[in-house]
């Protein structure tokens, strides 16, 4: 399964979760600019449960890291096996569900900047599994575990979770449900994740600086999108609507009434996203990401799709299973390739990096000082060849705020927007400092070393280069 999706150390959300994770092992990381990854870990257990488990075994930290993503992908299977076996009474129609799902989870879940399991660490990582027990236990009739799970799931994702106690509910209305499944219980477990959801929401239009932030994040708005991430939105919903509409044998009722509920949940989505893409009125509420929940639909849909397909098309035949999942592992495969051409398809624990930025971050992790502060090209994230590989998260030191993934979290918190832009005011101009430039910022900020690209390093105290990057140090 691994060598089909990738692995890869502290890429894209990573670089949020992780540093948290390192703070909590060393405390001493991180003086300077720790709010940008705290945020998250204050509305989450994730970063201390990662942390105590690594600090109280003594697990290096890389092999721990990578042991959590594959719990989590363990995790997930299993979660979707039994709901397989609940969707479907033949042996062969379960197994091909499982294999389907693990063969897809590449696949983007549209217009969400999501995959349906990330190929690095964060807290969806063990969030999706669970909530996707939840979702097993709802259909079992088994109330109690799921209000158990949905719970756990609050304290590591709130977000996520909210999406998982609404189909709940869904599915135990008497609309979709023959037996009485109350609700409240399943509920009551997770009703404290709504007070851990970020907070001050107001209706108006936003104000700069945070408007800024918030509207970086394109697909939040709905005028912002393609036709092809609206057709990741219709042909579910048409799918699921044709399961839940049209007798197929194979199908059991749970299965049916599964896809009436995740068709609600599509549906009242969508027209959230929707309503809160209106009009900037509804600017402060677009954080939410309802489509978010598309993640959730995107598992079962393929559970079920692959259930039939290996009910009717593949049955006993060997050579149909291989047919088919052998070019879809292969596009998977791919699809990983492309999304971090310059980096090894597993960057696994001790494995020398092959990413020229990610050489640089190492060196600075073993050849610097742990109260070091550093200041990078403010898109570093978007320049070809970095792959989204996270400074903090990597280097494990300090760094003036970036204008890719810290503008996140500040569209996310916006109380973090305004020194998000006090920081990206130190940088203004970044691609066209000169040496004097970069040697005044040791004076009018706590910056005491820069990453810059070889044709800016001229002039300065340089001790490591490569083809991409140049890590100097700076005095005051």
């Amino acid at each position: 399964m691994l060598t089909v999706q990738g692995y890869h150390f502290g890429v894209d959300d990573a670089a949020i979760y992780l540093p948290a994770v390192e703070r909590f092992v060393t405390p001493s990381l991180f003086p300077y600019g720790a709010d940008f990854f705290l945020s998250h870990s204050r509305v989450s257990v994730f970063s201390s449960v990662v942390g105590s488990i690594v600090r109280s075994l003594h697990v290096p930290l890389g092999w721990a890291v990578l042991g959590f993503h594959l719990l989590g992908i363990y995790l997930l299977l299993l979660a979707g096996y039994w709901l397989a076996t609940l969707c479907f009474t033949r042996t062969r129609a379960q197994w091909a569900a499982v294999v389907t799902l693990a063969s897809v989870l590449t696949i983007p879940v549209t217009g969400t900047a999501l995959p349906i399991m990330d190929p690095y660490l964060t807290s969806r990582s063990l969030s999706t599994p669970l909530t996707l027990f939840a979702l097993a236990a709802i259909v079992a009739a088994r109330p109690v575990p799921a209000a158990v799970l949905l719970g756990i799931t609050a304290l590591l994702h709130p977000q996520m979770a909210a999406y998982g106690v609404f189909l709940v509910v869904l599915m135990s209305l008497p609309r979709f449900t023959t037996e009485p499944l109350p609700a409240e219980e399943a509920v009551a477990g997770s009703i404290g994740l709504f007070q851990r959801l970020p907070d001050g929401f107001h209706l108006g239009a936003v104000q700069e600086p945070y408007r800024a932030t918030l509207y970086s994040r394109s697909f939040f708005f709905a005028w912002a999108w393609t036709w092809y991430e609206w057709l990741g939105v219709v042909l579910p919903l048409l799918i699921l609507f044709t399961l839940a509409r049209v007798s197929i044998e194979a199908l059991t009722p749970a299965a049916v009434r599964l896809s009436r509920a995740l068709l609600l949940l599509g549906l009242i989505s969508t027209a959230a996203f929707l309503f809160f893409s209106s009009s900037p009125y509804f600017d402060d509420f677009v954080r939410l990401q309802p489509m978010r929940s598309f993640q959730l639909i995107y598992i079962v849909m393929f559970l079920l799709l692959g259930g039939l397909i290996g009910e009717y098309l593949l049955q006993e035949k060997i050579w149909r299973w291989l047919l088919l999942f052998i070019p879809i592992s292969v596009g998977m495969y791919a699809v990983d390739r492309s999304l971090y051409p310059a980096s090894h398809h597993l960057e696994l624990p001790g494995r020398a990096a092959s990413n020229p930025w990610r050489q640089a971050f190492d060196w600075v992790r073993n050849n610097t000082p742990q109260d070091a502060v550093f200041a990078l090209p403010p898109k570093y994230l978007l320049i070809p060849g970095e792959d989204q590989h996270g400074f903090r998260a990597v280097a494990e030191r300090s760094m003036i705020a970036d204008w890719v993934k810290d503008s996140g979290v500040a569209s996310v918190f916006p109380q973090m927007a305004p020194e998000w832009e006090r920081e990206q005011q130190i940088t203004d101009g970044w691609d066209h400092y000169t040496t004097a430039d970069f040697r005044s910022l040791a004076t009018r900020s706590p910056v005491t070393w820069v990453l810059v690209q070889p044709g800016q390093a001229g002039g300065l105290d340089c001790p490591f280069h490569n083809s991409a990057v140049s890590v100097c140090r700076l005095t005051r």
